[in-house]
């Protein structure tokens, strides 16, 4: 345990998982999520690794991988802001994913743009926004877009946790919004390959852009179940107060 102010830092098990969580006045916030099988954290509230600096334009992984770095976008608000911008986006090294989970914490500030990227790899997965269908969220991969279905159109100006899980070949991709069932997409039958280069907010070419803030990125190397996202989206919605 450690002390910042008046508040105690404090950590804590739930089931085999260790969480970060802040005592004030005997309330206790969480502040991580559970670490198991976790292979990237972008935290808005804390980018440096420290803490939040408004003024830097490197992302700390605090999961120790190599940081992102930001293009023509900047740190506001606990976040990484985008304004539209043509050349805007945030960009990190890849990795070679098998079953995944992916939740990104995002609040979008217009519907505008042709198939903007919340998160974007090559080959995939990739979490944006379906232009032609109101802007639904939808998953990229296998060479396809696929919507979820049912359809789930984001609101404007609110913060929500939406969060992607494959548990591999022949099953479908899931979506949890806020921590509940969305919706899937049809069945994927093969593993996606290797991931050299992710963006967050555009995709590679930055002609994709996402308009709003991104809080934050996480990336499992395992499908979380439907009680863990939803652990997952009480942390995201103590951290950011939504």
């Amino acid at each position: 345990m450690r002390t910042i102010g008046d508040s105690r830092i404090l950590a804590r098990h739930i089931g085999d998982e260790e969480v970060i969580m802040r005592s004030i006045g005997g309330e206790e916030i969480y502040l991580a999520h559970p670490k198991s099988g976790l292979y990237r954290q972008f935290d808005g509230t804390n980018n440096t690794g420290f803490g939040y600096d408004p003024s830097v334009t490197a992302w700390a992984d605090l999961q120790g991988n190599a940081p992102a770095t930001l293009i023509n976008a900047t740190f506001a608000n606990n976040g990484v802001l985008f304004n539209g911008n043509v050349n805007a986006k945030v960009t990190f090294s890849g990795q070679n994913v098998r079953e995944y989970t992916i939740i990104n914490t995002f609040n979008l500030a217009a519907r505008t743009g042709q198939h903007p990227r919340i998160n974007a790899e090559n080959p995939y997965p990739t979490m944006y926004l379906q232009s032609n269908q109101g802007y639904a969220i939808a998953f990229y991969g296998q060479g396809k877009d696929m919507a979820f279905s049912p359809a789930y159109i984001p609101p404007t100006n609110t913060a929500i946790t939406a969060a992607m899980c494959w548990s591999g070949p022949g099953n479908p991709v899931e979506l949890y919004v806020n921590g509940e069932y969305k919706g899937a997409t049809t069945v994927i039958n093969t593993y996606p390959g290797t991931v050299s280069t992710m963006y967050l907010g555009a995709n590679s070419t930055a002609t994709r852009t996402f308009t709003g803030t991104i809080h934050e990125h996480l990336v499992y190397g395992n499908a979380r179940s439907a009680d863990e996202i939803m652990f997952n989206a009480n942390v995201s919605r103590s951290k950011f107060d939504f």
